[in-house]
């Protein structure tokens, strides 16, 4: 990283390095930054025509893994999101829902209480397990899933 320092009442480089790198980051601002990968247009279509599949042979050529999910052994189309580790604080944000983890608490009713950033499902098996899943407005609550 490169520090900028004020050197007289001339040089204002210091402060403008600052104030970009804040516009840029969106620091402070109680949402964390997002990458750029995790937006691009084409994500949201891709993802949409692998879904889509009812066959192992589709399922793959659209990118997908065909498997077993679950107790039940239900064959469905593994579909990758392209969003892995992106950051997100609800449901909106990502392709297959936003999750973070349960907090160890005496009461697992209180697990998400305070848990306010999550990271977006990689894929569309993503959800399994216990754990936080926020909802369209922000808000995490705990569930289990196979």
């Amino acid at each position: 990283m490169r520090r900028f320092e004020r050197r007289g009442s001339g040089s204002r480089l210091g402060w403008t390095a600052v104030v970009v790198v804040v516009a840029v980051c969106g620091c402070g601002s109680g949402s964390p930054p997002r990458e750029a990968r995790c937006d691009q247009p084409g994500l949201k279509a891709a993802f949409e025509a692998c879904t889509a599949t009812k066959e192992p042979e589709s399922c793959r050529a659209a990118g997908g893994a065909w498997i077993r999910a679950g107790m039940a052994g239900i064959e469905s189309c593994d579909c990758p999101t392209g969003q892995e580790g992106c950051a997100c604080t609800r449901s909106g944000h990502c392709l297959a829902g936003c999750y973070a983890r349960m907090r160890h608490t005496e009461r697992p009713q209180d697990a998400c209480n305070g848990v306010t950033h999550g990271l977006c499902g990689a894929s569309s098996a993503s959800g399994s397990g216990c754990m936080c899943e926020f909802g369209s407005t922000g808000r995490a609550d705990g569930r289990c899933a196979d």
